[in-house]
C-alpha cells in the first residue's frame, strides 16, 4: 500500500477528525482512510440516474381514491373447505 503524509492540517480539522474516527469506532488515521476512499469511489448506475432526475422537492401530487374492499369467492378443491370468502383490498 502506498503512504500518503498530508502537512499542514488545521488543528480544528484533526480534532474534529478525532472525533468522527471515535465516533466511528476506529483510528483517525482509519477515518481518513475511509474518508479518501468514499471520497475517490466510482459513483454507481443508481446514484447517477438519481442525480439526474428532476427534484420534486415540495410538489403536490395527487393520490388516486381508494375504492371500497370488494368480496372475492375463492373455490377451493374438493379435499378442502367447500367455500371461502375473502375480502381484498383497504377501507378508508
Amino acid at each position: 500500500m502506498a503512504t500518503l503524509i498530508v502537512r499542514n492540517v488545521d488543528e480544528d480539522v484533526r480534532a474534529r477528525l478525532a472525533q468522527r474516527a471515535a465516533k466511528n469506532g476506529r483510528s483517525t488515521e482509519a477515518e481518513v482512510r475511509s474518508i479518501l476512499k468514499e471520497a475517490t469511489r466510482e459513483p454507481s448506475w443508481f446514484s447517477e440516474w438519481f442525480v439526474s432526475m428532476p427534484s420534486f422537492a415540495g410538489a403536490e401530487l395527487e393520490l388516486p381514491k381508494r375504492s371500497a374492499p370488494r368480496e372475492v369467492i375463492f373455490e377451493l378443491p374438493e379435499r378442502s373447505a367447500p367455500r371461502e370468502t375473502v375480502l381484498v383490498g383497504e377501507e378508508d
